[in-house]
């Protein structure tokens, strides 16, 4: 009801803000006045890293790790990954529905973190944070792909154009197109202490370079409304 809604007032904006390209042209049919295309962003507070403590680390530590709920696709992702030998933890909601849960179950720590510390947590103490997209949804980058370079993990995800915009491939981000590239790409980058420091590092400055924070891109899309 609320889409439909939404779809039925477009017109009535003075400002139709979207987070993908084909949103664009599906606004301006839709009789939008003016549109503006933007990426996605991480919040300046939330997704600041913080000071961990022993407690932190004891609490939550891991190899590689999936914040987020299970959606169709993910379990046999997840579960690819697992064969492969990753050690993976997982985050979130809804898990147990997959068909994979009995081989997936070892590895979910929990149901979504809905604190912001403890997902800073969670991104901030694995070795590798890895980012899925919702195909329902067209995604080419999801928050994750702002939130976890932000809060100084290392951000392992799909290849596409877009992350491949957003960060310079196995400099500042790693990426993958199929499960078997990223075991592989994960397993290395397990293996290699400094260098993955080094990508997680570089990633978070790009992050800030590249504009996409909450404060920033607010301040971009009201300087349209000038």
């Amino acid at each position: 009801f609320a889409w439909s809604l939404y779809k039925k007032t477009v017109s009535v904006y003075d400002l139709v803000v979207v987070v993908r390209e084909e949103n664009v042209a599906e606004a301006n049919a839709l009789g939008a006045r003016k549109v503006l295309r933007v990426y996605r962003s991480a919040d300046e507070v939330a997704h600041a890293p913080r000071v961990l403590t022993d407690a932190d680390h004891a609490c939550w530590d891991s190899e590689v790790v999936f914040v987020g709920t299970h959606f169709p696709g993910r379990g046999p992702f997840m579960a690819d990954l697992v064969r492969l030998g990753v050690p993976l933890t997982i985050y979130g909601d809804l898990w147990e529905k997959a068909k994979e849960w009995p081989l997936l179950q070892k590895s979910w720590k929990g149901p979504g973190t809905t604190r912001d510390d403890d997902y800073a947590k969670a991104v901030q103490c694995a070795k590798v944070s890895l980012g899925l997209l919702s195909k329902g949804n067209r995604d080419l980058h999801t928050t994750r792909s702002l939130e976890v370079p932000s809060l100084g993990g290392l951000f392992c995800a799909e290849r596409t154009l877009e992350h491949q915009f957003l960060y310079c491939e196995g400099e500042e981000a790693a990426f993958w197109s199929d499960a078997a590239e990223c075991a592989e790409v994960c397993l290395r980058l397990l293996a290699a202490d400094s260098r993955r420091r080094e990508i997680a590092q570089r990633g978070r400055e790009r992050c800030l370079r590249n504009g996409t924070m909450n404060e920033q891109i607010l301040i971009h899309v009201l300087s349209q409304l000038a």
